[in-house]
């Protein structure tokens, strides 16, 4: 079952061909942890899933290509 976040966001690009996703068992890879990162730094991600989403889907909109 896909995540919340996840679900939300493909609402965000209705268009969109379907994509096949794996079933999970796997974590994530270690280099999409930024757990580190906040604790050496103290980072905090500037965007979450849904509203990346959505200005990436607007910029290829706009005219952009990936």
């Amino acid at each position: 079952m896909p995540s919340t976040a996840l679900s939300s966001s493909v609402r965000a690009v209705p268009a969109a061909p379907p994509v096949a996703l794996q079933e999970g068992g796997d974590p994530a890879p270690s280099w999409l942890d930024t757990a580190r990162l906040r604790a050496d730094t103290g980072f905090t991600p500037a965007w979450d899933l849904d509203p990346a989403v959505a200005d990436y889907v607007a910029w290829l909109r706009s005219g952009h290509h990936r």
